[in-house]
């Protein structure tokens, strides 16, 4: 059910003929929409309910009274996941299929160790205290043993997944929050290199975790979404996290960024052109602004304030502008001010002015 075949040439990525992605398209998508603290509750509840499902003559009586509820609680972790596969790439066009309730699978061959309660529409079903306290035979400790293997089998896929992303985005944040959001430019191969040694040694230990595990490699044809033959490397996963790895730092190469916003907080795709730390999403309560707008006006300012020539020379554009807003200045004066103005500060970054006469000129 993880496995996942995806052809690459260049910086796309392909699904199918007709469905691509660009380099980290795919793992901006499920930053956005699947949380570290998300993974973590799901992952501790799950193990924590597969061992309370775990039958055997020394179970605690609590698990026994409330095996039932123990089950529906853990097909509700499934539902929750099997929503993040249905709805995030590449799961969400594949068929999953329509699995029993994991009750509902042991239930018919081992209905003798339980016994029902309630109503039709509200029936639950509660494990047989006498048979699970009472005399423990070899048929027993079988029936038991089947049992559990079942449940792990059913559940294994789902977690193997949770686990994978866990470790994965994990360590992905930390090198787009640390590292790749800090910037100002795209890096030159050399700095990138440094960047993610630096980022390897940071984070050894999520390092460690985190693994690319490929079935099958080869190199395939296929025909993309204008009908042109491409060739691809065709490579088939062992999971979601493989194959995010792959994806991920293929993209950097690429420069195919995922980015955390220095405004929002979310996470966006960024890919070659200019670098910028900012996505596009409006802002609620402005009149069209977005984080890049609002960001490169902020940008600007704070530059303009660390800058003495640059502040200097925004305070005398705003003096002059103003003196044409009330008539002391013509827009054509305005227009020959603002190139002498441009010079003067070159001049004065070029060391040929010095700050007080520059100050000086740059206001008349």
């Amino acid at each position: 059910m993880n496995s996942i075949n995806a052809y690459f040439s260049g910086a796309d990525v392909y699904f199918s003929s007709s469905r691509s992605y660009r380099n980290n398209q795919v793992l901006v998508e499920y930053l956005k929409k699947v949380s570290d603290f998300d993974l973590d509750r799901m992952l501790d509840d799950f193990l924590l309910l597969i061992k309370q499902l775990e039958l055997s003559y020394d179970m605690q009586y609590d698990n026994v009274v409330n095996y039932y509820k123990h089950s529906q609680k853990l097909e509700r972790i499934i539902n929750n996941v099997e929503y993040y596969m249905r709805t995030l790439p590449p799961y969400d066009t594949v068929d999953l299929d329509d699995k029993p309730f994991i009750f509902d699978k042991i239930y018919p061959f081992n209905s003798y160790i339980f016994h029902d309660v309630g109503y039709e529409d509200k029936k639950e079903y509660v494990l047989d205290e006498s048979y699970v306290f009472g005399d423990f035979d070899s048929e027993a400790v079988i029936r038991f043993d089947e049992i559990n293997r079942e449940v792990k089998e059913y559940c294994q896929p789902y977690l193997d997944y949770l686990s994978s992303l866990k470790v994965n985005l994990e360590f992905f944040r930390s090198i787009i929050v640390n590292y790749l959001s800090e910037r100002i430019s795209f890096p030159e191969p050399k700095e990138l290199a440094s960047i993610i040694e630096k980022a390897f040694k940071s984070n050894t230990y999520k390092m460690n975790a985190v693994n690319c595990s490929m079935n099958k490699f080869e190199y395939k044809i296929i025909t993309d979404n204008k009908n042109n033959p491409t060739l691809c490397e065709r490579i088939v996963f062992k999971d979601i996290g493989s194959f995010l790895y792959y994806d991920f730092f293929r993209g950097l190469n690429n420069k195919c960024f995922p980015m955390m916003c220095k405004n929002c907080g979310e996470y966006f795709f960024l890919e070659g052109g200019k670098y910028t730390q900012y996505c596009d999403n409006p802002i609620e309560g402005t009149n069209g602004s977005t984080c890049r707008s609002v960001g490169a006006r902020q940008r600007y300012a704070d530059k303009c304030k660390s800058d003495p020539i640059l502040g200097t020379y925004e305070k005398a554009y705003k003096a002059h502008y103003a003196r044409v807003m009330k008539k002391k200045m013509t827009k054509p004066e305005f227009s020959k001010w603002v190139p002498y103005a441009q010079e003067l500060k070159q001049k004065a970054y070029d060391g040929e002015l010095e700050f007080e006469e520059y100050r000086k000129l740059i206001r008349k």
